[in-house]
């Protein structure tokens, strides 16, 4: 089964608009030189490291719906859009 166009083309400018928030995060998070990686992240993998006992700071940029979390130790930065984080799960 193919895709419309349409379908094609929405989903080209919801990927084009996450690269975009991503190139503003990564702007605004190079006033925190200890960002080192910057890695996109399922609701279930946020959720799984908030409640984790590795130790992470926070990390958002609310001005682009932006949530993140941060490892002290190697800098790698997990990301999730704030309105994925926040939706509700239907099971």
């Amino acid at each position: 089964m193919t895709k419309s166009y349409a379908t094609m083309e929405a989903n080209q400018n919801v990927a084009t608009a996450a690269d975009n928030r991503l190139a503003l995060f990564k702007i605004s998070s190079s006033r925190k030189p200890r960002i080192a990686r910057h890695t996109w992240v399922s609701r279930e993998k946020f959720i799984e490291l908030m409640l984790s006992h590795q130790k992470l700071e926070r990390c958002d940029d609310h001005l682009i719906d932006l949530c993140g979390l941060m490892d002290p130790a190697t800098g790698d930065c997990f990301i999730i859009e704030e309105e994925e984080l926040l939706e509700k799960q239907t099971a």
